[in-house]
Formats: C-alpha cells, structure tokens, sequence
C-alpha cells in the first residue's frame, strides 16, 4: 500500500497495529507525543498544497529554497523534480533563475 524510500542511512522500526495500540495503553504519554506529529504532519501536508496550489512554480522554488535552504540542499534534484512536479529541466531553469 505504501512504500519508504531513503535517500539516508536510516533505521526502519515496524509494528504491528496491536502492538501500536499496546504500547500507546501502556504509555499514554507516548499518544500525546504521535497526536503532535500527526498533527505537524498534516499541517505540513496542507501548507505544501494551498502553497503550491497559489504559487507560479518559480515562486514556489522561491519559497522553499529559502524557507527550507538545509533541506533543499540534501534533497537530489530529480527527487525534488518529482516533488515539485516538473521535469529535472525545468528545475534546472528555476534553479537558475533563482540564482539570477
């Protein structure tokens, strides 16, 4: 159904839902915690479609060049190609524009 790419070293924990659903009885704290990063999480998710959805492309590089100038850095061009929705191209030209 869903599928984890790494562009990092990275360590992958998994669960089950029970088990979820156990640790989450057994320390209620730990809810609170998951309940915030769903909730930064779906913010995150709405803010990148309003902001994409009202923006040019070249003023939504803008943006996220210099909202996020760490990510962006780390991030290969084809993957954030993809992420913006354009050929690698056209991200060559936005980030030349940018540049300009």
């Amino acid at each position: 159904m869903y599928s984890i790419a790494a562009m990092e070293d990275s360590e992958l924990v998994v669960m089950t839902r029970r088990q979820y659903e156990d640790l989450l009885n057994q320390y209620p704290v730990i809810a609170l915690y998951f309940n915030k990063i769903h909730e930064r999480a779906y913010g995150a998710a709405l803010l990148k479609q309003k902001t994409y959805a009202t923006l040019s492309k070249e003023a939504f590089y803008r943006y996220f060049k210099s909202t996020y100038p760490e990510m962006i850095a780390r991030i290969p061009d084809a993957i954030f190609a993809s992420y913006m929705q354009v050929s690698l191209e056209e991200l060559t030209q936005l980030k030349a524009a940018f540049i300009s």
